[in-house]
């Protein structure tokens, strides 16, 4: 993967903004409804990060077809802006999220459940800053004043935390991709379906087209007939995505999991992978969720570490609920350990590099030709969002320790950044540390409730895992010679567009028919669930994170880390991820490499290989894409209904 020569381009134009502006207007209350009714966002989530969003294909070449007609083609670089963009100006659920929140407030169950720091009802330990009154939430309309602090306090979160993201991800950009120079394996199928549809290459398209339909005709039968049929009749038919084979292989490996995915897109992934992290991957995942959960059920280990797995687990546990449950109680404290140790000595090891980073940074001239802000800048936007994120919780919360919150809105968000941002750079993947939120809370020492609403990770951000997803975004505008900073001035100006139209389409909803109500009715599932998940949590979490196991993580990366200088092929950042991997996937990533590299390769010819692997790729993506638009847009349709506010 070579990056484009000569001077990077702008990719902010009239064309590429009122594309976005189409979407969030026109694609955005679809996603909405979607997200509503079914729980997720057909138009804008896919089966991963490296996959586009489902209907992004359908919307590029929309507006790729339309500007030939007029003979002025789209440019990559607009391409580009609108590739990466489309996601967020569809992403309208901003209110759905804080419409969650007062239902946290008004709903029956607040009132049943206990928070264990004092006694008190959940409903009573609810700040206002958080979620209004029931009777103000009771009234359907965010145009009441009780609703103003709590949608102040999460959008001056969410702006806080974006700040200090897009400044991490700048300076890990810096880091990774112009001093390091990481090899991003799979850039490729982000930049090559940008490049495909803005230049129109025959051969590739012949590549694009050809894939789209095989993944087209597959998804059809994996995902569209099931999601349609059940979206619409409650009933599912057709082939399955997955097969899960836990609760039989339970008979005779109790705790071990096991599942067989029929999903495209991890095969195809697996052919932009090395051997070494599609192996360790492998390697990784099987220690965790086979072998070691099995050593722990089978032999029935006396420790205390493994007690509160042992009494859960029951022989007919599906993968997810195994997974989910044993990652509770025995392996979040053992991956945040393996994190903390890859970091601290890739920190160590390689500080050379980040000395060279920031150097750099510092001459202005050489920032500005890379594409990047000033070190300055830079500076500022993480420390300035940083510092302005920590003082809101402190003003919102005055009885949590300081130090704690400096702690973890400064130092682990950067610590996160770099092993993500790293895991991009060599294996293609991240992983970020888990339950980052609550371990604050254990290590603080505080024992009460009110943080536990607090904007922490508003909105997704602060973790550091988005900074790197923005390193991996430039590194692919960097191929396409776009200029990087194009995405981040794009964003901030269609963020109030969003916004607005959040509140829009949401509140329309919500005159139409109650939230939750049977005219939504995932809602009437999802959210009861994660109410009763947050008090759990609330009451078990100071018995998950155990030293012991965060140790034994630190212990064996970070002397794996030290070993692998000395042995090339030994990928501690493929083991890592491995660790959070489900067999399904880890699996077909290193079937799917071994097809590939072995059969394709030698079958096509490895220059041909080399140049079009990515092309296959995107076309995969584009032929999902089209199935999920097409089978979120059917099942809008069949459920499309007309209430008035007297209907309830």
């Amino acid at each position: 993967m070579v990056e484009a020569e000569g001077e990077l381009e702008t990719g902010i134009t009239w064309r590429s903004l009122l594309s976005l502006v189409y979407a969030a207007v026109l694609l955005g209350p679809i996603d909405v409804f979607l997200a509503l009714y079914m729980g997720s966002s057909f138009l804008t989530a896919g089966p991963g990060y490296v996959v586009a969003a489902p209907a992004l294909y359908i919307f590029l070449i929309l507006f790729t077809e339309i500007s030939r007609m007029f003979g002025s083609p789209l440019k990559r670089h607009e391409v580009f802006i609108m590739y990466y963009l489309f996601g967020f100006a569809t992403i309208e659920t901003t209110f759905i999220t804080l419409l969650q929140q007062g239902y946290y407030k008004s709903s029956p169950l607040a009132k049943e459940l206990i928070e264990p720091f004092t006694g008190k009802r959940y409903y009573d330990v609810i700040p206002s800053w958080y979620a209004p009154s029931p009777s103000a939430y009771e009234l359907r309309t965010f145009l009441h004043p009780e609703w103003l602090l709590p949608m102040g306090t999460f959008f001056l979160a969410t702006i806080l935390n974006l700040a200090s993201e897009v400044g991490l991800g700048l300076l890990c950009a810096h880091l990774y991709i112009d001093v390091e120079k990481l090899p991003y394996p799979t850039a490729p199928v982000a930049s090559e379906g940008i490049l495909t549809v803005a230049e129109r290459d025959p051969r590739k398209i012949r590549i694009f087209a050809f894939a789209s339909f095989l993944s087209f005709a597959w998804s059809f039968l994996t995902f569209g007939i099931p999601s349609v049929m059940g979206g619409a009749f409650g009933v599912r038919v057709g082939f399955l995505t997955l097969i899960d084979l836990t609760p039989y292989l339970s008979q005779y490996m109790p705790g071990a999991t096991f599942a067989v995915d029929f999903e495209p897109f991890p095969y195809t992934w697996g052919w932009m992978l090395s051997t070494s992290s599609v192996t360790f991957i492998l390697i990784g995942s099987y220690a965790v969720w086979f072998f070691a959960n099995w050593a722990i059920i089978n032999f029935n280990i006396p420790s205390p570490l493994f007690a509160e797995f042992q009494r859960e687990y029951y022989p007919s546990m599906t993968m997810d609920l195994l997974m989910w449950r044993s990652q509770l109680w025995i392996w979040t404290g053992f991956m945040m350990g393996a994190a903390l140790g890859i970091t601290v000595v890739t920190l160590i090891r390689g500080r050379r590099f980040l000395v060279r980073s920031i150097r750099s940074l510092t001459n202005l001239a050489a920032a500005r030709h890379a594409g990047y802000l000033p070190l300055h800048m830079i500076l500022a936007l993480w420390l300035g969002g940083t510092v302005g994120a920590t003082l809101l919780i402190y003003v919102l919360v005055p009885e949590f320790p300081l130090w704690t919150l400096i702690l973890f809105s400064m130092l682990i968000p950067f610590v996160n950044a770099i092993i993500n941002a790293r895991g991009m750079g060599e294996v293609g993947y991240s992983v970020s540390i888990p339950y980052l939120r609550e371990s604050m809370f254990l290590f603080s020492g505080y024992r009460g409730a009110t943080i536990w609403f607090a904007p922490l990770y508003a909105g997704g951000y602060g973790t550091g895992a988005q900074a790197a997803g923005y390193t991996y975004m430039i590194k692919v505008a960097k191929v396409t010679g776009t200029k990087p900073m194009d995405y981040f001035k794009t964003l901030f100006l269609i963020l109030p567009l969003t916004w607005f139209m959040s509140f829009i389409v949401v509140s329309t909803f919500l005159l139409m028919a109650p939230i939750p109500s049977n005219v939504f009715p995932m809602t009437m599932y999802l959210w009861p669930e994660q109410l009763i998940r947050e008090v759990f949590m609330m009451r078990n979490f100071y018995s998950i994170y155990k030293l012991p196991l965060i140790g034994v993580g630190f212990i064996l990366t970070a002397a794996l880390t030290v070993i692998s200088s000395y042995i090339p092929f030994l990928n501690v950042m493929g083991l890592f991820l491995g660790f959070s991997t489900a067999i399904p996937f880890a699996n077909a990533l290193f079937i799917g490499h071994i097809i590939g590299i072995k059969i394709l390769k030698r079958w096509f010819g490895a220059d041909w290989w080399d140049k079009y692997r990515g092309v296959v790729l995107a076309g995969v993506a584009c032929g999902y894409g089209i199935i999920a638009a097409v089978g979120g847009a059917s099942i809008l349709i069949s459920k499309a209904l007309w209430h008035t506010q007297t209907t309830y």
